[in-house]
């Protein structure tokens, strides 16, 4: 099925039934559709059915065998659009996009949910370069229940890289921070296989490739990959990048508090904890030193008296951990106001 027609944008066309080559309307299965209103069309997701996305409108298509012409369409949103030809995510059963009003889901009944309300959806829209959609590109995680989304900050001058990915999971319904990356394109991608006549085409020595052999077997099985700012086309499977949590602000009432320290709740071996603080809501927020965790302790060693605080942990790239789920403060009242 095609869309974004140059000649009839509000046109999706589609070929005959196992004919790839035959576009030609009427003959066998082939046939299109021109939307009446709703706008341009910007994208379709297939599935147990489909879906069109417009400007402002969501139409879905459901495949009626042996019928001419194949599909009954029918809309299922108004004033609901696309944002960003490439940012459609089919993830399982779901469908995961962004319009005007944030990022939505459809799930199989048909319906549109907002995931997005009151949790990315306004401080996306401002990080968003909405004069080059066409580096806002989205991909589900084949071997996760993540979707990630790319996307270009107007601040950044390049208008041929993306450069900040932010994740969502839809399992856990939760959302995950942007992380810095700078590419062309994302996609899920199987790995191309190898023979052990083709490893010298790699490298002349076993012991000097850069991959692991054990990761061959799993080779006929999708990964998600991107094109990265060198044209070449990489995958998500090095060392782990930084990672930095912070905890929601908190005071103790009318007291003034004296944080000691924070416990970091982690398997890391190396972590840093700092304190953000500050004495009123209207005050800029300012940030302790960094400390190491002690390692007959487990705690990070602070001292800072103030009216409201923040936990925040830093574990350093290439660490390897599989938890972080919080801290545990070492604090106490200093006095009133």
């Amino acid at each position: 099925m095609l869309s974004g027609l140059v000649s009839f944008p509000n046109r999706a066309q589609w070929c005959d039934q196992n004919a790839i080559t035959t576009w030609t309307a009427g003959v066998g299965f082939a046939s299109s559709f021109d939307a009446p209103d709703g706008g341009i069309v910007r994208g379709v997701a297939g599935g147990e059915f489909g879906i069109l996305f417009q400007e402002s409108s969501l139409r879905r298509l459901i495949y009626s065998p042996g019928a001419k012409p194949a599909f009954q369409i029918e809309r299922i949103a108004e004033e609901v659009g696309l944002r960003g030809a490439d940012s459609i995510v089919r993830a399982g059963e779901r469908v995961l996009f962004y319009s005007a009003q944030g990022f939505k889901a459809i799930g199989p009944t048909g319906g549109t949910v907002s995931i997005g309300k009151e949790r990315v959806d306004r401080t996306f829209a401002t990080a968003l370069d909405t004069a080059n959609l066409q580096l806002f590109i989205g991909a589900a995680d084949p071997e996760g229940t993540r979707a990630f989304w790319a996307y270009k900050q107007p601040s950044d001058s390049s208008t041929t890289l993306f450069t900040q990915v932010i994740s969502y999971d839809w399992q856990l319904d939760r959302w995950g921070p942007p992380f810095p990356f700078s590419g062309e394109f994302l996609a899920p991608i199987v790995k191309p296989g190898l023979t052990m006549d083709a490893l010298d085409s790699i490298s002349t020595s076993i012991d000097a490739l850069t991959f692991s052999l054990d990761a061959v077997g799993s080779a006929i099985q999708a990964s998600l990959a991107g094109v990265d700012s060198n044209h070449k086309l990489v995958f998500f499977s090095g060392s782990n990048l930084e990672a930095t949590m912070q905890t929601p602000e908190q005071s103790l009432g009318d007291s003034r508090v004296m944080v000691r320290g924070i416990r970091p709740l982690t398997d890391a071996s190396s972590v840093f904890g700092s304190i953000q603080y500050r004495d009123t809501l209207q005050a800029a927020v300012s940030t302790s030193t960094e400390a190491a965790v002690n390692s007959r302790t487990g705690v990070c060693p602070l001292r800072r008296d103030t009216r409201y605080a923040r936990a925040r942990v830093r574990i350093p790239a290439a660490t390897s951990w599989n938890y972080c789920s919080g801290v545990e403060p070492d604090f106490g009242a200093t006095g009133a106001i």
